[in-house]
């Protein structure tokens, strides 16, 4: 199995053989239904490569979790280079010194960006939950180029500096139920601090969207806002969120508009996809090379619309600071609505 990118994309058989061999050699396990079902299709048209996926799947943190911490950083350079330090195309060792950080809120394309960035950076560069808490020599890995998870405001001032920070926005009552669907969809295998929220979106809506519980309040109601401002609402205490909310929003939009490449979302659906020229120029000076305008296609995951009776009241007061934001930073790109 050559190919590389060059020539016909395989054949649907080929790609099926591909992709399970790829999460029985690297994975290590049987593949999901649905992504594997994505991955068949995206190497058939000739949208991803072999390369392209087996470099995503050595990012993940479930392989650095599975292999020998003496190995897996050898298995990654074994898999895509000829050596430690080099590294055929596309993807790049990046001597650049800024790091390149995606400040990913849930359902806001934050793995399309992923698999943008990736494509250009070498696998080692990219970084991992797993690979960093292993580490003996900081919090973060020795090669790490680029941080992307759904960090905190705190977690995102430890990020070593200087840093080049992208951050994409989608209108919150759309992000609020696309969320909904998603962790209604993957309730029974959700990670902390989404955990109860997929347990309340799949067994008590209400619970979802008259969230009483802090765990389930913190990733629901008015995100944007209550992790930019750090507003963690906790047992027994007054929610700071709502104990100063214009104060809050202020706080969040001091904050993100310091981002060097923020968009919305809904400028990439209106454009056919494209990231927009101000966050591709930001992002190709970083990564030192002209990056593709064009986002990768939508990202995986099961059953994102689930239907729902909803009052307007409810998604409305847990968006509402959200939508403030959202205004701001639309006018401060210059993208006002």
């Amino acid at each position: 199995m050559d190919y590389i990118g060059k020539g016909e994309p395989p054949s649907v058989e080929t790609a099926e053989a591909f992709v399970r061999a790829a999460y029985a050699g690297v994975l290590r396990r049987a593949p999901d239904e649905n992504a594997f079902a994505y991955y068949v299709d995206q190497l058939a048209n000739g949208v991803m490569t072999y390369d392209q996926l087996l470099s995503y799947f050595c990012s993940l943190d479930e392989f650095f979790a599975r292999a020998a911490p003496q190995s897996s950083g050898n298995a990654i350079a074994a898999l895509y280079s000829k050596g430690r330090w080099e590294h055929g195309n596309p993807y790049r060792w990046v001597d650049e010194p800024a790091s390149i950080v995606a400040f990913h809120f849930p359902k806001t394309a934050g793995i399309s960006l992923r698999r943008l960035i990736a494509s250009y950076l070498h696998p080692l560069q990219l970084g991992s939950d797993a690979g960093e808490k292993r580490s003996s020599e900081s919090r973060y890995g020795k090669y790490q180029k680029f941080f992307c998870w759904h960090m905190t405001w705190a977690e995102y001032c430890t990020i070593p500096g200087p840093k080049v920070t992208l951050s994409c926005l989608r209108e919150p009552k759309s992000r609020l139920l696309s969320l909904f669907g998603f962790l209604r969809a993957i309730h029974d295998t959700a990670g902390v601090p989404y955990d109860a929220a997929a347990k309340a979106a799949f067994h008590s809506p209400q619970e979802f969207f008259e969230p009483r519980n802090p765990a389930v309040r913190n990733v629901v109601d008015n995100a944007y806002v209550r992790t930019l401002a750090e507003a963690e609402c906790r047992d027994g205490e007054p929610d700071p969120l709502w104990a100063q909310p214009a104060e809050c929003v202020d706080l969040a939009f001091d904050r993100i508009k310091r981002f060097d490449g923020l968009f919305a979302l809904e400028e990439v659906s209106e454009s056919g996809g494209k990231l927009p020229e101000r966050v591709r120029s930001v992002l190709s000076k970083a990564l030192g090379t002209e990056v593709s305008q064009m986002m990768p296609r939508a990202n995986i995951g099961p059953g994102m619309d689930v239907p729902v009776a909803l009052a307007e009241e409810q998604v409305l007061e847990l968006t509402r600071l959200d939508a403030e934001l959202y205004r701001r930073v639309l006018e401060h790109i210059g993208k006002a609505r």
